[in-house]
C-alpha cells in the first residue's frame, strides 16, 4: 500500500494536480486524506515520501500549516536541518497556539542538530510560551538546560523600571554645615533628592573557552546603562536639570578560570577583569566622571554536610579617573554563608570589608556591610517572596567638606516578589521594594531611598 501510494504522490507532483489523486477506489482525495498519507508515510519511516507529500499541498496553498509542520518533520527525519527551518519557521508565522507550539519545537530540534544551540534556545522559549499543559513546559524547560550545558555561549538579559524617590543621590537635607563654619548652606535643586523613573538594561554573556573534568575557563562580557525621567516635582525643584544628566553605563569583559585543586574539593574561582564607566548623561555627552578599572580576585567554596555552602574571597581593583582626580585601589575580602531547609527555603549571611585608598579623601575609606536574605521556596497565592536586610559602615580619614573624619552608616531591606502563574516566553515578572538611610556625621550625604522596582527573571 505504501508504495502504491508514493508512486501515486510522484505522478502527481509531476502532472502538477495533487489533488486530482485518486484512492485505489476510483475517488478523489481530499486534502486532508492527502495529509494522512503523508503522515502515515513519516510514521512508517519513510520521509521522502512524506515530503513528497508536504510539498504536492504547498503547491496548492503555501501557508498550509499542516503541510508545513510535515513537510518540517519530513526535513528533520532527512536531516536537511536548514530546510526544516524555513519551513518551520513559515508555520509558526501562520498557526495559532497549538500549532505554534508544535512548529517551534520542530524548529528548535532543527536548531540544536545543526549545534545552533542559542537559536535553538530562543525557540525553545517561543514553544514554552504556546506549550499546552504544565508537564510539556517542564520538558522544554529541560530541554533548554541541557542546550545550556551544551552550548558555549551563555546570555542573559537584564530589564528594569523602577520609580525611585532619589534618582540623583541628594542629599535628605534642604541645608547643610560645611567646612566646619557656623551657619548653614542652602542646597539648591539638584543637590536634594529628586524623584523620577529609572530605566536600566544590560546583558551579561560569556563564551567557554576550554573544559576538562577538573577546569574550565571562559570569556566573559557585560554592560548595563541606566537613564532616568523626572517627576513633576523633581522638575519644579530643578528646572534646569534632565533626567539624562543623572544616567550612566559601564561595559566590562574579562576570563574566568574555575579550576578543582584538590580531589574532593569544590571549584575555586578566579577572574580578571576590565572596564570602563561612564557618567551624566545616557548620550555620553557632558561626562563628568569618567573611569576605567582593573580587577582580579579569587573566590572558595566549601560544602558543610547536605544543606550548608560556606564561601569566602579577595578581590584587588584600581581605578584610574580620566578627569584628573587622583587613582584609587581597593582590597577587598568577602564570606558568605548560605543554608538549605528541609522545606527548601533558604537562608544567607553575607559578610564584606573594604579598604579603598587614594589620594582623594572622598575616595579612600574603609567600609563594612553585613546583609542577610531569607527566600521562600514555595509560592503563596502564586507569589514567591524574598526578603533581606543589609547594614554598612564607611568610615574616611577625612573630608574636603568639613574638618575631621566622616563616618556613614547605612541600613536598608529588601522585598521581591515573583510572580509565578505569569510568564511571558519563559519570563516571569518580579517586583522589587527597597528603602534605605544613609546617615553621615556631615549631614550634606544624608540620603534617603525608596524605590519599588519591575524587572524579567528566567523561570528556567
Amino acid at each position: 500500500m505504501f508504495n502504491r501510494f508514493s508512486i501515486l504522490a510522484a505522478l502527481c507532483l509531476s502532472l502538477g494536480t495533487p489533488l486530482a489523486a485518486q484512492t485505489p477506489t476510483g475517488d478523489a482525495m481530499t486534502p486532508q486524506q492527502f495529509f494522512d498519507v503523508g503522515a502515515t508515510f513519516l510514521r512508517a519511516g519513510q520521509p521522502q515520501d512524506a515530503a513528497r507529500i508536504a510539498d504536492s499541498l504547498l503547491a496548492r496553498k503555501a501557508d498550509d500549516v499542516s503541510a508545513l509542520i510535515l513537510r518540517t518533520e519530513a526535513a528533520i527525519a532527512l536531516r536537511d536541518y536548514a530546510a526544516a527551518v524555513q519551513f518551520g519557521r513559515t508555520a509558526y508565522n501562520n498557526a495559532t497556539n497549538n500549532r505554534k507550539f508544535a512548529a517551534a519545537r520542530l524548529v528548535a530540534l532543527a536548531h540544536a542538530q545543526s549545534k545552533n544551540d542559542t537559536l535553538a534556545q530562543l525557540w525553545l522559549r517561543r514553544a514554552r510560551q504556546f506549550a499546552p499543559d504544565a508537564q510539556t513546559a517542564q520538558g522544554i524547560a529541560k530541554d533548554y538546560q541541557f542546550l545550556r550545558k551544551r552550548n558555549p555561549w551563555s546570555t542573559q538579559l537584564r530589564f528594569g523600571i523602577t520609580p525611585s524617590t532619589n534618582i540623583n543621590n541628594g542629599s535628605a537635607n534642604t541645608t547643610t554645615q560645611l567646612f566646619g563654619l557656623p551657619f548653614e548652606f542652602q542646597l539648591d535643586g539638584e543637590a536634594r533628592a529628586l524623584s523620577g523613573l529609572q530605566i536600566s538594561g544590560g546583558f551579561d554573556t560569556r563564551y567557554r573557552l576550554s573544559q576538562s573534568r577538573n577546569a574550565i575557563t571562559f570569556l566573559t562580557l557585560s554592560a548595563d546603562m541606566r537613564t532616568y525621567v523626572m517627576s513633576s516635582a523633581a522638575k519644579e525643584q530643578a528646572p534646569d536639570a534632565k533626567g539624562s544628566d543623572f544616567g550612566d553605563a559601564s561595559l566590562r569583559f574579562g576570563i574566568n578560570h574555575k579550576r578543582i585543586l584538590s580531589e574532593g574539593a569544590m571549584p575555586t574561582d578566579f577572574h580578571l577583569l576590565f572596564g570602563q564607566t561612564w557618567f551624566n548623561g545616557d548620550d555620553m555627552k557632558n561626562i563628568i566622571a569618567d573611569s576605567q578599572f582593573a580587577q582580579t580576585g579569587f573566590s572558595q567554596s566549601w560544602a558543610i554536610g547536605e544543606n550548608d555552602l560556606i564561601s569566602a574571597g579577595l578581590t584587588l581593583r584600581k581605578d584610574i579617573y580620566t578627569d584628573g582626580d587622583p587613582a584609587a585601589q581597593t582590597v577587598g575580602i568577602s564570606t558568605r554563608w548560605a543554608h538549605k531547609f528541609d522545606n527548601k527555603d533558604r537562608f544567607a549571611f553575607g559578610l564584606q570589608a573594604a579598604n579603598k585608598t587614594s589620594d582623594d579623601p572622598e575616595k579612600d575609606y574603609t567600609s563594612v556591610s553585613y546583609t542577610t536574605n531569607y527566600d521562600i521556596a514555595k509560592p503563596i497565592y502564586g507569589m514567591r517572596f524574598g526578603f533581606g536586610a543589609n547594614y554598612a559602615t564607611r568610615d574616611y580619614d577625612a573630608s574636603t567638606y568639613a574638618p575631621g573624619p566622616r563616618e556613614d552608616r547605612t541600613d536598608g531591606l529588601t522585598m521581591s516578589v515573583e510572580m509565578t502563574k505569569v510568564e511571558f516566553y519563559g519570563f516571569r515578572p518580579v517586583i522589587n521594594m527597597e528603602v534605605s538611610r544613609n546617615e553621615s556625621s556631615i549631614n550634606l550625604f544624608d540620603r534617603d531611598y525608596s524605590n519599588l522596582g519591575f524587572d524579567l527573571r528566567s523561570s528556567f
